[in-house]
């Protein structure tokens, strides 16, 4: 439980880096921790890649650690992918699975299985835990060195069952904001892109989630109201600091298969008006169905 005398900002800039199971499920997990606040990657067995600032303007875009090395997100000893990304517009969610591998065929074939795993486990966990309206989509990229030996028939299995899995061979950082934004086709040819990358990467809202997500649930009304509601921990149920309002100011956000709500204190309420003007400035029409709350900002009982 967060100490009452601590603000929300406080509480975001003493926040831990390490998984934590006992308080949060699979996409609290994934949502509060793995979220990253740029969207270029680090080399990884010889291939490495980017996102365009540019996506910024469309929606909201996403880029998620999955093998975090020493703390994955998916079971250690099990099959993982490198990275996740996320693209919302108003007509759909877009979850593109990325694997980065060298040029062997066979670890290749393995990274096909380690995209599936991740897909399997977002689809379950979106179907418990996110309204139904939630209209996600799923494909994954497996980016590799030029001359890699590809593993056409097991992709073209795949295409076929409809999970289209994308190989791109390139050598340098790719450039992959053509290719989360869209739902690609296996037959595609990778044409690389010289796009921008502003030093604000991240939109208000991209920032606010991949930056401002606290590691502990603020103990409030709306807090006590939820648990109530929801012992079986059914959905998700996650907290935000402000990013750059007064550092008491805070945001609840609630999901489960019926319904998504954004609360705040009274005080704060201004910061879910601020939310929801930069979700209708990004057209996503989707957001009218999010519910507004407020409640009595926290007392010191």
């Amino acid at each position: 439980m967060a100490k009452k005398s601590k603000a929300p900002r406080d509480l975001l800039a003493a926040k831990g880096d390490k998984l934590d199971w006992s308080r949060f499920n699979f996409l609290e997990n994934l949502l509060v921790f793995c979220g990253l606040a740029t969207r270029s990657v680090p080399p990884e067995s010889g291939v490495q890649f980017q996102i365009s600032s540019v996506v910024k303007k469309d929606g909201i875009c996403l880029l998620f650690a999955i093998d975090r090395k020493r703390d994955p997100l998916m079971p250690a000893a099990g099959i993982k992918p490198d990275y996740l990304a996320i693209h919302v517009t108003s007509e759909r969610c877009l979850c593109t699975i990325i694997e980065m591998k060298g040029r062997d065929q066979k670890n290749l074939e393995h990274g096909i299985d380690q995209i599936r795993a991740l897909r399997d486990m977002l689809h379950k966990e979106a179907a418990e835990r996110l309204p139904a309206t939630c209209k996600i989509k799923f494909q994954g990229i497996l980016l590799a060195p030029h001359n890699a030996q590809l593993p056409l028939p097991r992709l073209q299995k795949e295409a076929k069952a409809g999970f289209t899995i994308l190989p791109i061979r390139y050598t340098h950082k790719a450039e992959l904001s053509p290719y989360v934004r869209k739902l690609n086709a296996l037959t595609e040819q990778y044409v690389h892109q010289k796009l921008p990358r502003e030093k604000d990467e991240l939109n208000l809202i991209e920032a606010l989630l991949a930056r401002c997500a606290l590691d502990v649930r603020i103990k409030d009304d709306f807090h006590a109201r939820h648990v109530r509601s929801h012992r079986e921990r059914a959905g998700i149920y996650l907290n935000y600091a402000h990013p750059h309002g007064p550092a008491e100011v805070y945001l609840a956000l609630a999901a489960n298969n019926g319904r998504a709500v954004l609360a705040a204190p009274e005080p704060a309420s201004a910061f879910v008006d601020e939310v929801r003007s930069e979700l209708d400035r990004l057209k996503l029409g989707w957001a009218k169905r999010i519910e507004r709350r407020t409640f009595a900002a926290p007392g010191s009982s």
